[in-house]
Protein backbone atom coordinates (compact mmCIF):
# COMPACT_ATOMS: atom_id res chain seq x y z
CA UNK A 1 0.00 0.00 0.00
CA UNK A 2 1.24 3.45 -0.92
CA UNK A 3 2.11 5.72 2.00
CA UNK A 4 -0.37 8.59 2.19
CA UNK A 5 -0.87 11.68 4.32
CA UNK A 6 -4.13 13.12 5.62
CA UNK A 7 -4.30 16.90 6.04
CA UNK A 8 -7.17 18.96 7.42
CA UNK A 9 -5.36 22.22 7.75
CA UNK A 10 -5.37 25.97 7.21
CA UNK A 11 -2.08 26.72 8.99
CA UNK A 12 0.29 27.83 6.25
CA UNK A 13 3.31 27.30 8.49
CA UNK A 14 2.47 23.61 8.84
CA UNK A 15 1.67 23.22 5.15
CA UNK A 16 5.02 24.78 4.23
CA UNK A 17 6.80 22.43 6.61
CA UNK A 18 5.12 19.43 5.02
CA UNK A 19 5.97 20.56 1.51
CA UNK A 20 9.65 20.89 2.41
CA UNK A 21 9.80 17.38 3.89
CA UNK A 22 7.74 15.78 1.12
CA UNK A 23 9.29 17.49 -1.88
CA UNK A 24 11.68 14.66 -2.73
CA UNK A 25 9.28 11.81 -1.91
CA UNK A 26 6.23 12.90 -3.83
CA UNK A 27 3.88 11.17 -1.38
CA UNK A 28 0.16 11.58 -2.11
CA UNK A 29 -1.72 13.86 0.29
CA UNK A 30 -5.46 13.74 0.94
CA UNK A 31 -6.76 17.21 1.85
CA UNK A 32 -10.08 17.71 3.65
CA UNK A 33 -11.92 20.77 4.91
CA UNK A 34 -14.81 18.76 6.36
CA UNK A 35 -14.11 17.10 9.71
CA UNK A 36 -16.66 14.29 9.32
CA UNK A 37 -15.25 13.27 5.94
CA UNK A 38 -11.72 13.44 7.34
CA UNK A 39 -12.70 11.15 10.23
CA UNK A 40 -14.19 8.60 7.83
CA UNK A 41 -11.11 8.71 5.61
CA UNK A 42 -8.85 8.24 8.64
CA UNK A 43 -10.79 5.16 9.73
CA UNK A 44 -10.61 3.64 6.24
CA UNK A 45 -6.92 4.29 5.49
CA UNK A 46 -3.61 3.62 7.23
CA UNK A 47 -2.15 7.12 6.93
CA UNK A 48 1.49 7.49 7.95
CA UNK A 49 0.74 11.05 9.12
CA UNK A 50 -2.48 12.84 10.00
CA UNK A 51 -2.76 16.57 10.62
CA UNK A 52 -6.17 17.52 11.98
CA UNK A 53 -7.17 21.09 12.81
CA UNK A 54 -8.80 20.90 16.26
CA UNK A 55 -10.78 24.06 15.47
CA UNK A 56 -12.68 22.66 12.50
CA UNK A 57 -16.02 24.44 11.93
CA UNK A 58 -18.95 22.52 13.45
CA UNK A 59 -16.70 19.59 14.30
CA UNK A 60 -14.72 18.83 17.45
CA UNK A 61 -11.28 17.98 16.08
CA UNK A 62 -10.20 16.44 19.38
CA UNK A 63 -13.15 14.05 19.25
CA UNK A 64 -12.09 13.02 15.75
CA UNK A 65 -8.60 12.25 17.03
CA UNK A 66 -9.95 10.24 19.96
CA UNK A 67 -12.31 8.27 17.72
CA UNK A 68 -9.60 7.47 15.19
CA UNK A 69 -6.98 6.57 17.81
CA UNK A 70 -9.39 4.33 19.71
CA UNK A 71 -10.66 2.67 16.53
CA UNK A 72 -7.13 1.97 15.33
CA UNK A 73 -6.17 0.57 18.73
CA UNK A 74 -9.18 -1.75 18.68
CA UNK A 75 -8.39 -2.85 15.12
CA UNK A 76 -4.83 -3.66 16.15
CA UNK A 77 -6.00 -5.36 19.37
CA UNK A 78 -3.85 -2.95 21.39
CA UNK A 79 -4.81 -1.28 24.67
CA UNK A 80 -4.79 2.53 24.49
CA UNK A 81 -4.34 3.86 28.03
CA UNK A 82 -4.73 7.57 28.86
CA UNK A 83 -3.13 8.36 32.22
CA UNK A 84 -3.09 12.13 32.63
CA UNK A 85 -3.10 14.35 35.71
CA UNK A 86 -6.54 14.99 37.17
CA UNK A 87 -5.88 18.65 37.91
CA UNK A 88 -6.07 21.28 35.19
CA UNK A 89 -2.62 21.85 33.70
CA UNK A 90 -2.04 25.11 31.84
CA UNK A 91 0.68 25.97 29.33
CA UNK A 92 1.18 28.98 27.08
CA UNK A 93 1.62 27.14 23.81
CA UNK A 94 0.12 26.24 20.44
CA UNK A 95 -2.58 23.67 21.17
CA UNK A 96 -2.90 22.67 17.52
CA UNK A 97 0.78 21.78 17.24
CA UNK A 98 0.61 19.83 20.52
CA UNK A 99 -2.39 17.89 19.23
CA UNK A 100 -0.62 17.10 15.98
CA UNK A 101 2.48 15.85 17.75
CA UNK A 102 0.47 13.60 20.08
CA UNK A 103 -1.66 12.28 17.22
CA UNK A 104 1.38 11.18 15.28
CA UNK A 105 3.30 9.83 18.27
CA UNK A 106 0.32 7.66 19.20
CA UNK A 107 -0.07 6.54 15.59
CA UNK A 108 3.60 5.61 15.48
CA UNK A 109 3.28 3.66 18.74
CA UNK A 110 0.22 1.76 17.50
CA UNK A 111 2.02 0.91 14.27
CA UNK A 112 4.97 -0.65 16.11
CA UNK A 113 3.09 -2.42 18.89
CA UNK A 114 1.98 -6.04 18.36
CA UNK A 115 -1.41 -7.46 19.33
CA UNK A 116 -2.26 -7.44 23.04
CA UNK A 117 0.36 -4.74 23.62
CA UNK A 118 -0.24 -1.36 25.22
CA UNK A 119 0.19 2.28 24.21
CA UNK A 120 0.08 4.94 26.95
CA UNK A 121 -0.27 8.70 27.04
CA UNK A 122 0.91 10.16 30.35
CA UNK A 123 1.57 13.55 31.91
CA UNK A 124 3.60 14.53 34.94
CA UNK A 125 4.60 17.78 36.64
CA UNK A 126 7.96 18.60 38.20
CA UNK A 127 9.76 21.92 38.77
CA UNK A 128 7.07 23.88 36.89
CA UNK A 129 7.54 21.66 33.83
CA UNK A 130 4.74 19.55 32.40
CA UNK A 131 6.14 16.44 30.74
CA UNK A 132 3.99 14.73 28.12
CA UNK A 133 4.96 11.15 27.36
CA UNK A 134 3.82 8.54 24.84
CA UNK A 135 5.11 5.04 25.50
CA UNK A 136 4.44 1.57 24.15
CA UNK A 137 5.29 -2.09 24.64
CA UNK A 138 6.19 -2.54 20.99
CA UNK A 139 9.21 -3.67 19.03
CA UNK A 140 11.43 -0.87 20.30
CA UNK A 141 14.32 0.94 18.62
CA UNK A 142 17.91 -0.25 18.41
CA UNK A 143 20.42 1.87 20.33
CA UNK A 144 22.35 2.63 17.14
CA UNK A 145 19.16 3.97 15.52
CA UNK A 146 18.12 6.36 18.31
CA UNK A 147 20.33 9.25 17.20
CA UNK A 148 18.91 9.07 13.67
CA UNK A 149 15.16 8.55 14.20
CA UNK A 150 14.33 12.25 13.84
CA UNK A 151 16.11 12.42 10.49
CA UNK A 152 13.60 12.60 7.59
CA UNK A 153 13.23 9.35 5.64
CA UNK A 154 15.44 7.39 8.03
CA UNK A 155 14.42 3.71 8.22
CA UNK A 156 15.56 1.97 11.41
CA UNK A 157 16.22 -1.70 12.01
CA UNK A 158 12.82 -2.10 13.70
CA UNK A 159 11.26 -1.94 10.23
CA UNK A 160 12.49 -5.50 9.76
CA UNK A 161 11.07 -6.58 13.11
CA UNK A 162 7.50 -5.38 12.64
CA UNK A 163 7.32 -5.78 8.83
CA UNK A 164 6.08 -2.20 8.40
CA UNK A 165 7.20 0.03 5.57
CA UNK A 166 6.64 3.78 5.88
CA UNK A 167 8.16 7.01 4.65
CA UNK A 168 10.12 7.78 7.82
CA UNK A 169 8.66 11.30 8.12
CA UNK A 170 6.31 11.20 11.11
CA UNK A 171 8.95 11.43 13.85
CA UNK A 172 10.99 13.99 11.93
CA UNK A 173 7.99 16.29 11.61
CA UNK A 174 7.04 15.73 15.26
CA UNK A 175 10.54 16.77 16.32
CA UNK A 176 10.34 19.93 14.22
CA UNK A 177 6.91 20.83 15.61
CA UNK A 178 8.08 20.30 19.19
CA UNK A 179 11.04 22.55 18.40
CA UNK A 180 8.62 25.27 17.29
CA UNK A 181 6.98 24.93 20.72
CA UNK A 182 10.33 25.78 22.34
CA UNK A 183 10.95 22.25 23.56
CA UNK A 184 12.78 19.13 22.44
CA UNK A 185 11.40 15.70 21.58
CA UNK A 186 13.29 12.99 23.44
CA UNK A 187 13.31 9.26 22.79
CA UNK A 188 14.27 6.32 24.96
CA UNK A 189 14.13 2.74 23.78
CA UNK A 190 15.77 -0.61 23.39
CA UNK A 191 15.09 -3.03 20.56
CA UNK A 192 12.47 -5.52 21.66
CA UNK A 193 11.47 -3.57 24.78
CA UNK A 194 9.15 -0.80 23.63
CA UNK A 195 9.80 2.93 23.25
CA UNK A 196 8.87 6.22 24.86
CA UNK A 197 8.82 9.74 23.48
CA UNK A 198 8.49 12.82 25.64
CA UNK A 199 8.70 16.60 25.65
CA UNK A 200 8.25 19.24 28.35
CA UNK A 201 6.39 22.54 28.41
CA UNK A 202 6.49 25.27 31.05
CA UNK A 203 3.50 25.29 33.38
CA UNK A 204 1.45 28.47 33.67
CA UNK A 205 -0.42 29.53 36.81
CA UNK A 206 -3.36 31.92 36.66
Amino acid sequence: MTDRLLVVEDDQDIIALLKVNLAELGLPIDYFSDGALACQAALNNDYILMLLDIMLPNVNGLDICRQVRQAKAEQANVILNIDVAHEVLLVNSDVEKIERVLTNLIDNALRHTPEEGEVCLKTSVQDQQITILVCDTGVGIAIEDLEHIFTPRYQGSNQQVDQQSHGGLGLAICAQLVGKLGSQLNAQSQLGHGAQFSFALSQVHL
